[in-house]
């Protein structure tokens, strides 16, 4: 069995599920893979409010994600310019707090987590 990469913190950007450009699939890959203790979603992990376009794949992802929290992991979730009115819903789904702007300190340095249309 392969061993998983470890980090603390793991952040995913712009995954724009529902769309032609996102690729869930290999997400889901790269979060099996990796051992962390928390995960940023900064922003825009829905294109829109168009249910109807999330595939198979987007939902096992957003399946996968939501039961981080069973496993102690923090999910936080960046709020996105494409996010506004789904992040406060799919956030308690998710097991995520959603923020705006997300700053923490690990191993005495400072982080701050913004989402690029701010």
């Amino acid at each position: 069995m392969k061993k998983k990469n470890s980090t603390h913190t793991l952040i995913i950007s712009d995954l724009h599920l529902g769309s032609k450009v996102s690729r869930p699939r290999a997400v889901a890959k790269l979060l099996k893979n990796f051992k962390f203790k928390k995960l940023i979603l900064l922003g825009d992990v829905f294109e829109s409010l168009n249910f109807n376009k999330l595939t198979k794949d987007d939902w096992s992802l957003i399946s996968l994600i939501s039961g981080f929290s069973n496993d102690k992991i923090k999910v936080i979730w960046i709020e996105g310019n494409h996010d506004k009115g789904l992040a406060d819903l799919f956030a308690s789904f998710m097991g995520a707090k959603v923020y705006k702007v997300y700053r923490w300190r690990y191993s005495g340095k400072k982080y701050l987590a913004i989402h690029g249309h701010q």
